[in-house]
């Protein structure tokens, strides 16, 4: 039963009156006429008004035609009145045949009109959420509409944006049913959107970071737009921007932040973008407090820094930290004290402080590393390098194999005195001055051939010196160059050769031979063999020899004046040969990028420093600064839980003096702190929370473990949400697994929500910690192109067909029989005939013989009618 207009049934009150007034105008009439008439009045005034309400009984079974309008947020507004107006001109081309509804959906769904004969298309709302793509409800509540015995289609209307598994499954049910869905493809011009696709910022900084925040933005044009950055209510950053063509990172500096909880939400302004819902993202940043630090040993600048930056920093002499308890401080920093200072115990403390998740920074010294006896030490294990640089049986330490060109070519520079092989001889016999007792020297001269004038030999003694100077004198000339050669015989003889060091020295002056030199130069390094390069005079092949140093990991000089040459070699035979300490000048190398070096830091130019304690890098250690011999200058890695660095120079009380003048020396080493310390602002056992959200439902994971890194279980663990808006939702985290609890939340709002976690044991001890969630608009927002792919195949997959424009809604239309329904047209035709059959009642006087005798007569008067007509047509026959 359907009644489409109520409100107009009110109209049967006056049903009596009329009954009154036809009683009052027709008195002649018998009794039983005069209630006979009244009844066919009452019937057909009642028939009327029904048909005026829309009053219908029975069942329509005409195929319905419903619309599923997609008015999520991918959705611009031109895509949405257009929808409307596609429904509005199907229902005046098609409504009257058939019955007509409608289904709006976002992130829920609404029923705007359920199947029926409609004059207009039902508005659509714009309260419905759209911060999603919710296709199954949508499709879903639409087959809920249509009657199973009659059947009928449904209509979608969309862009395809931020279709997944639900449009899949939802084609799939209506597939079953066999109801089609034909679809029609959202087509407004797209090509002007801009997106803000993320703000990408640390979850979480220590207080005084430099932090910048970058914003991905993704266009289809250039063009110029505003950019502003907001850290809650507050304005941070407004300014323009030129937005390049595709997907492009943009730079904001957020200054310095209050330790606490940030939301940033960046927005992007422009004229001509005919879609804001895309045009906001959202993050969040935590703060943490300044943490505590333990100072020991020459400390006194870096105290000075860590004060400035907030840090609360106590003192300690390295006998006394035994006494310390740990657990007060997120960072330890030593400089340049020796092992023997502490007391063994503080120091395995001190490395189970680390791997339960604290921070340890080691600056070098005279005193430090190798110098202090670091090695075997609980200190030593919880550095990033090994102190001992040199393998665990460290005799002898060095084993020098110098490669020397003697072809043809070397003795130019004869008649000027300083052939190029004299000084080379030179160099060889003062590097072989350089050695000490247990070294290993090896000289190879080398042209077509290769010749060993001195195997590889430990020197023992001023005789087995001598013995060698004197071979190296002999050196005599040869023809042309075969380097690769030299270079094979090198490797396999030091292969034999056990030493901590091995290093090869090649001297030439000419183009090599053809040979697989970066082969021969990787072999080497697998050997743990560096490899040197001094290229004398023009005509020597530079690039190649710079190319083996490099590979070889050694240096690459390059020597114009064969004069030079005994000083560039000794110098190598010095660099070759250092052992702990090294005091000379150079400028440390970045080797890879580190939180260190961020911020105002970045980029910039090191200063040189004067020394350093060789170290040797662990395996999974990372080298952020190196010498120009390669050795670790700044390392650092994950220990256990925690982290730790090595600085192998000083603090600046020497090695390092001109970083102690440089402006970026305090950051440097507040930043290194920052860097170990612990980001979690509690104790060593806080929880660690995990917050995402995906598909709708906010998921948090917490681990529990103490500081010794055992599970703690059966922990009351509640999860409170608090909303942009400062509106607190509250779960309870269920434990899923040894030390893990999970709890979930679907249907929350875009925004970026703040996760407090609070867990209580048995003894109603408490541990804290907090997150942060954010929950973004939708996913489909950020697609600048519909994709009308998904929506094609979802009519081929249920038999319906694709429209591409209004003009072809005739396809659309279906045919079907009206069934058994007694509607507004069967109304009126009851009250057409009600209203006739009291007209013969009023109008027919006198009984069921008059009536006779009255149609009778009439009858008689027509059949005469002929024969008038013919004695009318003769006199005006005749008068023609």
């Amino acid at each position: 039963m359907v009644l489409e207009r109520p409100w107009l049934l009110i109209l049967l009150a006056a049903l009596p009156v009329a009954i009154w007034v036809t009683a009052l105008s027709v008195t002649r009439l018998s009794r039983i006429r005069l209630g006979l008439a009244a009844l066919l009045r009452l019937i057909g005034l009642t028939a009327l008004v029904l048909a005026l309400a829309g009053f219908a009984i029975g069942r329509d079974t005409r195929p319905a035609t419903v619309f599923v309008v997609d008015t999520s947020d991918s959705m611009l507004l031109a895509e949405r009145a257009n929808a409307h107006g596609i429904i509005d001109a199907f229902v005046h081309a098609f409504g009257a045949d058939a019955p007509v509804g409608a289904v709006q959906f976002g992130s829920s769904t609404a029923v705007l009109a359920a199947p029926q004969r409609l004059e207009e298309a039902p508005p659509l709302r714009s309260d419905l959420p759209g911060y999603d793509s919710n296709y199954e409800a949508g499709i879903l509540t639409a087959l809920g509409l249509l009657d199973p015995d009659a059947g009928g289609q449904l209509v979608l209307i969309s862009d395809g944006a931020g279709a997944g598994p639900g449009l899949e499954s939802a084609v799939q049910t209506a597939a079953a049913r066999g109801v089609p869905i034909s679809v029609i493809p959202a087509a407004a011009t797209r090509g002007a959107d801009l997106v803000v696709q993320a703000v990408e910022v640390p979850d979480i900084v220590h207080s005084g970071t430099a932090l910048q925040a970058r914003v991905r933005i993704a266009s289809q044009r250039r063009t110029t737009a505003r950019l502003r950055l907001w850290n809650g209510e507050r304005l941070i950053s407004d300014g323009p921007i030129v937005v390049a063509t595709g997907t492009r990172t943009y730079g904001v500096q957020l200054g310095g932040l209050a330790p606490g909880f940030h939301r940033l939400r960046a927005e992007l302004l422009e004229d001509a973008d005919p879609r804001l819902a895309n045009n906001v993202a959202e993050a969040f940043i935590r703060v943490a407090e300044p943490g505590r630090v333990l100072t020991i040993g020459e400390t006194s600048q870096v105290r000075s820094a860590l004060r400035a930056a907030d840090f609360e920093v106590r003192d300690v002499a390295p006998s006394a930290l035994g006494g310390v308890d740990l657990t007060q401080f997120e960072a330890v920093v030593v400089s340049n004290v020796p092992a023997e200072a502490f007391d063994p115990d503080a120091l395995e403390a001190l490395r189970a402080h680390v791997a339960g998740g604290r921070g340890l920074v080691v600056l070098g010294g005279p005193d430090s590393f190798a110098a202090g006896d670091y090695e075997g030490t609980a200190l030593d294990e919880a550095l990033p390098v090994w102190s001992d640089p040199t393998e665990d049986t460290p005799e002898p330490r060095l084993a020098l194999v110098l490669v020397i060109d003697r072809s043809s070519s070397m003795a130019e520079g004869a008649s000027e005195g300083a052939a190029k092989i004299d000084m080379a001889i030179e160099a060889a016999v003062d590097a072989v001055d350089l050695l000490e007792e247990g070294d290993i020297l090896g000289v190879m001269t080398f042209d077509i051939d290769s010749q060993w004038v001195v195997p590889p030999r430990e020197l023992t003694s001023a005789a087995d010196v001598g013995a060698a100077i004197n071979r190296i004198r002999g050196i005599q000339m040869g023809t042309s160059t075969d380097l690769a050669r030299a270079m094979f015989f090198a490797r396999s003889r030091l292969d034999q050769v056990s030493a901590s060091v091995k290093h090869v020295v090649l001297l030439t002056d000419g183009r090599a031979h053809y040979g697989d030199f970066d082969g021969l130069t990787r072999s080497l390094r697998r050997r743990d063999i560096t490899v040197s390069a001094i290229a004398v005079g023009q005509q020597s092949d530079q690039e190649l020899l710079e190319r083996i140093a490099q590979i070889g990991n050694g240096r690459y000089y390059y020597v114009p004046d064969p004069r030079s040459i005994p000083r560039v070699l000794t110098q190598e035979t010095l660099t070759a040969g250092e052992y702990a300490v090294v005091e000379r000048e150079f400028q440390p190398r970045m080797d890879a990028p580190s939180p260190v070096f961020s911020g105002r830091l970045a980029g910039q130019e090191l200063p040189d420093l004067r020394g350093y304690v060789r170290t040797r890098a662990k395996p999974t250690a990372e080298i952020v600064l190196s010498s120009d011999n390669n050795d670790p200058i700044l390392a650092q890695w994950q220990y256990g839980r925690g982290r730790a660095i090595a600085w192998t120079s000083d603090a600046g009380s020497d090695w390092a003096d001109v970083w102690l003048g440089w402006d970026g020396f305090a950051p440097f080493l507040r930043q290194a702190v920052q860097w170990v310390s612990p980001l979690t602002g509690g104790v060593g056992d806080s929880p660690r929370v995990q917050a995402n959200q995906a598909d709708g439902v906010a998921v948090i994971e917490v681990d529990a473990v103490d500081a010794s890194g055992r599970f703690l279980n059966q922990l009351e663990t509640r999860v409170t949400l608090v909303g942009p808006q400062g509106t607190r939702q509250t779960l309870t985290a269920e434990q899923v697994g040894p030390g893990r609890y999970r709890g979930s939340l679907d249907g929350l709002p875009p925004g970026v929500y703040e996760v407090l976690v609070t867990q209580r044991d048995d003894d109603g001890t408490e541990r804290a910690a907090s997150s942060g969630l954010v929950v973004p608009v939708g996913a489909e927002v950020g697609h600048i192109a519909p994709d009308h792919r998904v929506l094609r195949r979802a009519a081929e997959l249920t038999g319906g067909v694709t429209v591409e424009s209004s003009g072809d809604l005739a396809a659309l239309a279906l045919r079907g029989d009206g069934g058994t329904q007694l509607g507004w047209a069967q109304w009126l035709t009851i009250a057409l005939l009600a209203f006739v059959a009291d007209i013969g009642v009023r109008r027919l006087v006198g009984g069921p013989r008059a009536i006779r005798d009255r149609l009778r007569e009439r009858v008689t008067s027509l059949r005469a009618a002929p024969g008038a007509l013919r004695r009318l047509h003769w006199p005006i026959s005749r008068t023609a």
